[in-house]
């Protein structure tokens, strides 16, 4: 209906009075574009077997097509010769199609109908589909035929064979000089192909259990075919398996550009596909619109969805990346725009290699950061982990319950503060307490239930993008579990004091450098892992310097106490003094922030008046030992004041 529906909208737009409606049949195709097969498959699957492929029949179909696009349909004879035209065309490709329905079948209830090709070998009539079944021995094949042809054409399969459906764009042939076709008289080069392939795919994830329905086989299928491996990790949204088809569709410098979740730009889930579109194609242009709040100004009025668009070209030309930003549904030319290489994606994040929308400013800064050698990455020094209650899960095993006498309270991840927990601002009666000793019944000894043995960093796992921070961290006590909502790094799996790392996470840098590259509520660990730490040398802590930097801490006189160190933040690897002047700035802040006791909600964004100037003086020492100048700290700041 669809199809149809395109036919009457492109005959209303160029109808001509006088003229008959041109033939558009060859032009629109209907089916399932992500299950088919190609002739490279069918000689995949037949190497060895003695298959021999008539390639005459395809040639013969594609003059039969050509002929038609050369028809300028002005009369309705030549309407009635087209159609009469591409009727001979899909009668030369249907013993194809049967072929290749056949080579999809093993997917789909039928795991022995390639065995049928094989046994026939050269035998097989593939001039038409009707020849081709008379070719059969038996009656028993050719009711296994017919059953796998209807399946092809069920609704919910309509197997789509491109090269079936639109040959003339993925073959050229040489003149045979009326010899027998062979497959090397087949042209399949670099000009095979669209010139361009635009989209607007569906954004369903393929899960049975949402959905209600067996999709056990289709699942198969996509996990066994190589061109859908890139869209295959996390959740097998159709979206990600679009773009892995679509894109070798187009020919060699051929167009592709799609609407797709904003996600694709930086979600882990989507890292395959984003890895496959900058290492194989040349993206020039992407127009992020983050807008989701306002059902007015946001791309898809039903949908709460960030989309964007990106427009890219199958080639391995490293061209810049023109990234924009724009505020709603609107591509805007006065939107800021960002241009980036395909090398600086990978120096920003070189594991999940995120497309990153934000000002060049930012941009410039964030690759420079990287990539003068003085930071190196959080993983280097600890490792994140998820909560280990999973409130769903742990309920139904009866290990977490409201009854307080079983064990400690749960922290959830509302309870988290800059730098200490807090007890909830409002009472609630959704306290859940943990039988610890049911939790590690039976765990080994490095499970991560074992965990809560030890004091850990902590980190909001959501948290808005409108939030006053992305990044909230805080010191969990030993002998504390954590929900699910909350990422850990357990200072046992630390090489630096676990104060250290706790103050880079609640550190200007880290914060500006995360909101960089999120493009969704969530801070999960591959992005925690990814923030920048400076390189710490394994020299010996100098404690006169570091009783300097104290002293004058606690004297309020944050500038001498930046001055006492300030030659040693100069040249990585930088002394372990700095990051014991660090922890010891850490240990007061802790201590002030902990004398504040119960506070209100809405004081629960900011530090205590006397804790601000300590964490000033942490951000200051941050910058310096990422090799920022005072100007270029002050930028960064004002940037982000604007992000928040």
């Amino acid at each position: 209906m669809a199809v149809e529906l395109a036919k009457v909208s492109l005959w209303l737009d160029a109808f001509t009075i006088g003229a008959p409606l041109s033939f558009l049949d060859h032009h629109l195709r209907c089916g399932n574009s992500l299950v088919g097969a190609t002739f490279k498959d069918l000689e995949s699957a037949t190497t060895g077997q003695l298959f021999g492929i008539d390639y005459e029949p395809l040639v013969r179909a594609i003059r039969h097509v050509i002929q038609v696009n050369q028809m300028a349909d002005a009369t309705a004879a030549e309407v009635q010769q087209s159609a009469s035209e591409y009727g001979r065309a899909r009668i030369e490709l249907s013993g194809y199609q049967v072929v290749l329905d056949l080579l999809l079948a093993k997917y789909f209830g039928f795991p022995d109908a390639v065995k049928l090709l094989s046994h026939y070998g050269k035998n097989l009539d593939l001039s038409s589909a009707h020849r081709f079944k008379t070719s059969l021995e038996s009656l028993e094949e050719l009711a296994t035929v017919d059953r796998i042809e209807a399946l092809a054409r069920q609704a919910d399969r309509r197997f789509f064979h491109w090269e079936i459906e639109f040959p003339e764009v993925f073959f050229g042939f040489a003149d045979a000089d009326g010899r027998r076709v062979r497959h090397k008289d087949l042209i399949v080069a670099g000009s095979a192909g669209f010139d361009s392939v635009v989209g607007n795919p569906p954004y369903d994830v393929l899960a049975e259990k949402e959905l209600g329905i067996d999709l056990s086989e289709l699942l198969t299928y996509f996990r066994s075919e190589s061109r859908y491996a890139c869209g295959l990790g996390g959740k097998l949204n159709l979206y990600k398996l679009f773009i892995c088809r679509n894109v070798p569709l187009a020919r060699h410098g051929g167009g592709v550009g799609h609407i797709v979740p904003m996600p694709l730009l930086g979600d882990e889930q989507a890292v395959g596909v984003r890895k496959m579109l900058l290492a194989e194609t040349a993206i020039s242009r992407i127009d992020a619109f983050p807008q989701k709040d306002d059902p007015s100004n946001r791309v898809f009025e039903d949908a709460k969805l960030s989309t964007c668009v990106f427009v890219t070209r199958h080639s391995t030309e490293d061209t810049p990346i023109r990234v924009r930003v724009h505020p709603g549904k609107e591509i805007l030319a006065s939107s800021p725009a960002l241009s980036m290489r395909r090398n600086d994606v990978k120096l920003y994040d070189a594991e999940n290699e995120p497309i990153v929308a934000c000002s060049q400013a930012d941009w410039n800064l964030a690759t420079k950061i990287m990539g003068n050698g003085r930071m190196s990455r959080i993983r280097d020094t600890c490792k994140f982990f998820q909560g280990e209650i999973n409130e769903t899960n742990e309920r139904a095993k009866g290990t977490i319950s409201p009854d307080a006498r079983i064990g400690p309270c749960v922290l959830r991840a509302s309870a988290l503060c800059l730098y200490v927990v807090r007890e909830p601002s409002q009472k609630t009666t959704g306290d859940l307490y943990a039988d610890i000793g049911a939790l590690i019944n039976r765990k080994r000894p490095d499970a991560k239930i074992h965990h809560f043995r030890h004091e850990r960093v902590g980190v909001q796992g959501n948290a808005p993008q409108n939030n006053f921070r992305r990044l909230v961290s805080a010191l969990i006590p030993a002998g504390t579990i954590c929900f699910y909502t909350i990422n850990y790094a357990p200072a046992h799996l630390s090489s630096v004091p676990i104060e250290a790392v706790l103050a880079l996470l609640n550190s200007q840098l880290c914060e500006w450098y995360f909101r960089l590259g999120s493009s969704n509520a969530h801070a999960n660990q591959y992005q925690l892992h990814n923030l920048p730490a400076p390189h710490f040398a394994n020299d010996s802590s100098c404690l006169t310097r570091v009783g300097r930097f104290t002293s004058a801490m606690a004297n309020g006189d944050t500038a001498a106490a930046f001055e006492s160190i300030t030659d040693l933040l100069n040249q990585p690897p930088f002394s372990v003094t700095v990051r014991d002047c660090i922890v010891a700035a850490v240990k007061r802040i802790i201590e002030i922030e902990h004398g504040r006791g119960d506070i209100a909600r809405h004081e629960r964004s900011a530090l205590a008046p006397a804790a601000q100037p300590l964490q000033d003086l942490l951000d200051r020492i941050f910058y310096r030992l990422a090799g920022l100048s005072d100007d270029e700290a002050a930028g960064l700041e004002e940037r982000l004041s604007r992000m928040l």
